[in-house]
């Protein structure tokens, strides 16, 4: 009798979910989680500053606890408040940590940051509590506005933007017992060496997401790194080698001014297992890795900061070598396929033209409603995966992307096929085609206009 009392209390919450109750459209919880939707996919990334990161936690703890205070049984509307207030303590505090890293781990990285004024966002529950929950007539009962308050609730505890290096930083220090802090999606750590402070760095927190994650970002941030963490007068200026031992890790650095420069070398048991150069803390000229037998393994070669070339080797023996493609290659490649696509897109809009002059068939009225239908579709697909050619290209930028070709392209080509009254299949081929070449140069354009533009520390 529990179990089938359970059962039918568990089925009766899933169906609430799957099918919202009219309360749920109240003007109030609308308007909070379209501000929770805003404010995170577009004013954080645009305004980064404390309004934007605090917006979120009022919004976001206003709409999860009026949503699922509607979700379950009136008579469970305090406790479910309760629970939200627990439960949002909670993961404001360290004690959510260990539930961060499993959930990381085998799902997707999430993450928080731990700061105890983001407690004041708990007077809005009793808001939430005795806000009256008025109807909204204008929408459907749906399974679409749970999902997409779903989807507003876990967007805040996504990671914040970080970079990290390639090989752990440092930074030599004189031991003034400087204190060290990083933002919270930053890590690192200070080591003691006789009289002075070795400073690690293995990632540090960004301004905003990078463009690209590759060796140009991080020249860009290494360049100016000692700035961002530790005043002129901090830094040990004189040049010195000293070693790090970590475990049965022996790191051999060389340092001027504070930053690597000059050979460095990693031994694991005693064994050479990496060994390259700094200039002025950035990596230099060629880089070499070791077998555990001691045998070559790879090499890379870097120029300006940037890898240029890479080797691999078999039992010590050359194999093969690849080279790697830069920033300033990348531009060249996108400016030539820019101009190629508006050589095409030229082309295709004069055959477009004289398609008109000799058009040999009209279009039936089953055919004016499926065209504008399915040729979106086509152009979904099509771009999607020629975006992918192009240098830089990322699968959310790119699904970004067409989604607003959607969005924007049933109209266009419900208003070409209804206003036009002649046409045949070449014609309806040269509007894919100029469709896609356009999305395509929107696409590379703005990949142009951001590739110098990166990423900074927090």
């Amino acid at each position: 009798m529990g179990l089938n009392t359970m059962h039918g209390k568990t089925k009766q919450v899933f169906t609430n979910l799957l099918r919202i109750k009219p309360e749920l459209y109240s003007w109030p919880f609308m308007i909070s989680l379209f501000l929770l939707f805003v404010n995170d996919f577009i004013l954080k990334a645009a305004f980064p500053n404390t309004l934007t990161g605090k917006l979120s936690d009022f919004c976001g703890l206003y709409a999860f606890a009026f949503f699922f205070s509607k979700i379950f049984p009136e008579n469970k509307k305090f406790a479910v408040h309760l629970i939200t207030a627990v439960l949002f303590i909670i993961w404001k505090s360290p004690l959510s940590q260990p539930f961060i890293t499993l959930f990381s781990t085998y799902f997707f990285t999430i993450d928080r940051v731990v700061d105890y004024t983001d407690l004041w966002a708990l007077f809005v529950l009793p808001l939430s509590y005795f806000t009256p929950a008025k109807p909204f007539d204008r929408f459907y009962k749906t399974i679409g506005l749970s999902l997409i308050a779903l989807i507003a609730f876990t967007a805040t505890s996504q990671p914040r933007p970080r970079f990290h290096f390639f090989e752990p930083q440092y930074i030599l220090l004189r031991n003034t017992k400087h204190v060290m802090s990083l933002s919270e999606s930053g890590k690192s750590r200070s080591i003691e060496i006789d009289s002075l402070l070795l400073f690690q760095i293995e990632q540090i927190g960004l301004d905003k997401y990078p463009r690209l994650y590759d060796d140009f970002q991080q020249k860009s941030l290494l360049e100016n790194l000692e700035k961002s963490i530790v005043s002129p007068q901090d830094l040990y200026t004189k040049p010195i080698t000293l070693q790090h031992q970590e475990d049965s890790c022996l790191e051999k650095l060389s340092f001027l001014n504070g930053r690597l420069h000059g050979a460095y070398t990693r031994y694991i048991n005693q064994q050479a297992i990496v060994s390259g150069f700094y200039k002025n803390g950035i990596p230099d000229s060629v880089w070499t890795y070791y077998t555990y037998a001691g045998l070559l393994d790879q090499q890379d070669i870097y120029e300006n900061g940037e890898k240029v070339k890479h080797m691999e080797y078999s039992d010590g023996e050359h194999t093969s070598n690849s080279y790697v493609t830069t920033r300033q290659n990348k531009k060249t490649i996108a400016i030539i396929i820019f101009g190629t696509m508006c050589l095409v897109l030229l082309l295709a809009s004069y055959h477009l033209w004289r398609q008109y002059k000799k058009a040999i068939r009209s279009v039936r009225i089953v055919e004016r409603i499926i065209y504008p239908i399915i040729l979106p579709i086509f152009v979904f697909i099509i771009t999607f995966l020629l975006l992918g050619l192009l240098p830089g290209s990322d699968m959310l930028g790119a699904i970004g992307i067409q989604g607003l070709s959607l969005i924007i392209g049933c109209p266009v080509f419900f208003i070409i096929y209804f206003a036009i009254d002649k046409h045949s299949i070449y014609t309806f081929l040269l509007w894919m085609l100029i469709y896609i070449l356009l999305i395509m140069l929107l696409h590379d354009f703005n990949f142009l206009n951001n590739l110098k533009d990166v990423s900074m520390i927090e």
